[in-house]
């Protein structure tokens, strides 16, 4: 995202009248600096990024400085602003919440208005060398989103791109499982489940969050003719903020793939036998979250049906 400026001031003389007229030319490209006749400035990077969940307060600072080399034949100064910043659907972070830290600043100080980050006479052989950091300042009221705008250099050096990332923030998720055998045509058959419950601990932006353990399913069984099938099923996580649809809710049986548990899914299958036997089925568990889906906590179902097979 490095991008380069050069600044060329072209003057004209016309013949027959002692005047001049002045031209600037502002070409951009690759490479994150910015150069004129007088003045070079490189920065180590132009993208700075801060992460925060929903709700948070406080300052959150850039992960690293931002080093500036500077090389002039003049005298020159180097000051920053920041844009607002935009997130695509109308949201906004006003400049006033960017802050930066440089060495003419009285500690972080806001780029609503221009901000000396630098100054200095001709260079020489030797470059400049000076360091600014970013500070965002949110108030605890973001919407979720990814925000991008820009802190700009006032004499058209290179610009840093900030982007800001506000997560929201859906909190701990718990699902409920309880076996239930719905078919007595299979005698002397006991399902069990262990352990009992499904945890999952959802606190970043929405993605797939696995289960944070594996659940073993035990059938003991003496006879059941032809064999038999366990299917499973998801009933809706519901809790005071709302509901999650099972459609969200996967399971994947002995390494398996992950399948939707809106719909019954085949979790253990087993042949014809005529003596005690034991079947076994390690489940893994994946929640699937959205922006929509509130802090809180949920609970469900995960119903077991154990049934002949055809």
């Amino acid at each position: 995202m490095g991008q380069r400026f050069f600044l060329k001031k072209i003057f004209a003389a016309f013949k027959g009248a002692f005047c001049a007229c002045a031209v600037i030319c502002l070409f951009l490209v690759a490479g994150g600096r910015s150069a004129s006749a007088a003045l070079t400035v490189t920065l180590s990077n132009d993208l700075i990024t801060f992460n925060l969940a929903a709700g948070q307060a406080g300052p959150v600072n850039a992960p690293a400085p931002v080093r500036a080399m500077i090389s002039s034949t003049t005298p020159w100064t180097l000051t920053y602003q920041a844009t607002p910043l935009l997130d695509g659907a109308g949201k906004s972070i006003a400049p006033d919440r960017i802050f930066i830290r440089t060495p003419y600043t009285n500690s972080f100080e806001s780029l609503s208005i221009p901000r000396l980050a630098g100054k200095g006479g001709p260079t020489g052989k030797e470059a400049d060398e000076i360091f600014v950091s970013f500070r965002f300042m949110p108030t605890g009221q973001e919407q979720p989103g990814v925000y991008e705008g820009t802190v700009f250099s006032v004499e058209g050096g290179p610009p840093v791109h900030v982007r800001i990332v506000v997560e929201k923030k859906t909190g701990l998720i718990t699902g409920l499982l309880e076996p239930v055998v719905k078919n007595l045509e299979i005698a002397l058959l006991s399902m069990a489940i262990t352990p009992q419950n499904v945890h999952f601990s959802v606190t970043g932006e929405p993605k797939e969050y696995d289960g944070d353990n594996t659940i073993t399913l035990t059938v003991s069984y003496l006879s059941v003719g032809n064999g038999f099938v366990v299917k499973a099923k998801a009933t809706p996580l519901t809790g005071l903020q709302g509901s999650i649809p099972a459609e969200r809710i996967f399971v994947s049986a002995d390494q398996g793939g992950y399948e939707s548990l809106e719909k019954e899914v085949t979790v253990l299958q087993v042949g014809p036998l005529i003596q005690l036997n034991t079947a076994k089925a390690a489940l893994r568990y994946r929640l699937q979250t959205t922006w929509d889906d509130a802090a809180g906590d949920y609970t469900g179902q995960i119903v077991f049906t154990c049934a002949p097979a055809l």
